[in-house]
């Protein structure tokens, strides 16, 4: 897959797939800050779609302070491993 077009179409089909419904917890293995900078690392727990399928993801965000509060500037999440 190649260009913005591209990831913008996929992301929508798979959004899609997950329902209007769902929920999720994210449970926090590490956190931390320096600075402008934050980071929090851990396990979103979450049951997704019609069918209420459970993934459970590594997730890592990094926030950065801008005007006084903390933005999202980066977020990387895949399957944990069993």
């Amino acid at each position: 897959m190649q260009g913005a077009a591209a990831v913008r179409e996929r992301y929508a089909g798979d959004a899609k797939s997950f329902g209007g419904s769902g929920t999720t917890e994210l449970e926090i293995l590490q956190s931390g800050s320096s600075g402008s900078l934050a980071f929090w690392t851990g396990l979103q727990h979450a049951e997704v779609g019609d069918d209420k399928n459970k993934m459970t993801l590594r997730v890592t965000e990094v926030f950065r302070l801008e005007d006084g509060a903390f933005k999202l500037v980066h977020r990387h999440a895949d399957p944990a491993k069993s």
